[in-house]
């Protein structure tokens, strides 16, 4: 599914057992670096943090929209850079989130690789939609999180390989 990128419009692909999906947005590393790590900015546009601290120590947990608990373990912390993070969903195999931030001439570039996956199609949708949500709060418009799931199914189906 990759094509030309826009500001805040996010594309990506599907690998073997992955899912890579990327944005552009119209700010610096250190910002997309505070939305991916403080407590009060993942709220906005990923999941609320129910326990622990995002960032290197013993890991944290998300509940996220749908009341699903996630625990994540930081396994590299490159500020303003690279952030990679277990992905432990309940009765569940764990998967591998990694983050990638690159400076852009204007603005910087967020790329989600999302590994080890039982189905990356239905992950790269939920990606897709996860970075429609942070280009939104990271230019300061808030999505509504009660409208997270309402293109998913479109997602999946432009994802799904033809």
């Amino acid at each position: 599914m990759w094509s030309e990128t826009t500001a805040g419009s996010p594309v990506g692909q599907v690998a073997p057992r992955a899912a890579v999906v990327h944005v552009d947005v119209d700010v610096e590393p250190e910002a997309v670096w505070s939305a991916l790590t403080r407590p009060v900015e993942l709220s906005t546009w990923l999941a609320r943090v129910v326990e622990g601290a995002p960032g290197p120590g013993p890991g944290y947990s998300l509940e996220h929209d749908s009341g699903v608990r996630t625990r994540h373990v930081v396994r590299r912390w490159e500020r303003r850079s690279r952030l990679t993070i277990s992905w432990e969903v309940p009765d569940q195999p764990k998967t591998t989130v990694g983050f990638d931030m690159e400076v852009l001439e204007e603005g910087s570039r967020v790329t989600v690789r999302h590994e080890d996956l039982t189905d990356p199609v239905e992950q790269a949708a939920t990606w897709h939609r996860r970075l429609e949500y942070l280009a939104a709060h990271l230019a300061g418009q808030d999505l509504p999180m009660d409208q997270f799931w309402a293109t998913h199914d479109e997602l999946v189906a432009a994802y799904s390989p033809s």
